[in-house]
């Protein structure tokens, strides 16, 4: 988290770029580098880790564990340590703007906890999710009933392959611009 307010915007983020470098000096895997949403200009930072051609996958978002006050003991306490399934409109959002114009995979992270999730990250563009959470609070065959889920899915859409969807919602350029938060206003302004 860029808590430290003697750094610019720019340090904070240089370090993306500290690390991607080191690793790529000690190890030949592919790199997945999962970053925070906390960003001065998160749009370019994106783009940008995603143009030096180091990294095969960028995961949106990191979640942090949030710092709780108990107001009986007057002790910090750690609050919402698991996600929860409403959190998952953040990375969708980023997904959907920006899937179009990476050079590398997004995977979607914070908030995935079924099938709906899975296939909305999925048509916004997303190459891959994370359901850690979700497998935390259900159990670890959870996994068969998302699975599962997605293929009926699929399957009433007349999708063979994910392929088939992936980012399907964003190739549609007016779907693209209500990603954007200039709509948030013509959404309200419809309610009478």
């Amino acid at each position: 988290m860029p808590f430290d307010e003697k750094k610019t915007a720019e340090e904070n983020e240089a370090l993306y770029f500290e690390v991607i470098k080191k690793v790529k000096e000690n190890l030949s895997i592919p790199i997945s580098l999962k970053i925070s949403h906390y960003s001065s200009s998160l749009s370019k930072l994106i783009k940008l880790l995603s143009w030096t051609g180091d990294v095969q996958s960028l995961v949106l978002f990191n979640r942090f564990y949030s710092p709780d006050i108990n107001i009986k003991t007057n002790e910090v306490t750690v609050n919402n340590i698991f996600s929860s399934p409403d959190e998952y409109t953040l990375p969708l959002r980023w997904i959907a703007l920006l899937s179009k114009s990476v050079e590398c995979d997004l995977c979607a992270s914070t908030g995935v906890h079924n099938a709906d999730s899975v296939i909305k990250m999925l048509l916004a563009g997303a190459s891959a999710v994370q359901m850690v959470s979700s497998f935390y609070v259900n159990g670890l065959d959870h996994i068969k009933k998302v699975n599962d889920d997605i293929l009926l899915w699929m399957q009433a859409n007349n999708y063979d392959t994910i392929s088939d969807f992936k980012g399907k919602i964003t190739k549609d350029t007016e779907n693209h611009k209500l990603f954007v938060r200039s709509q948030f206003m013509k959404y309200y302004s419809s309610f009478e």
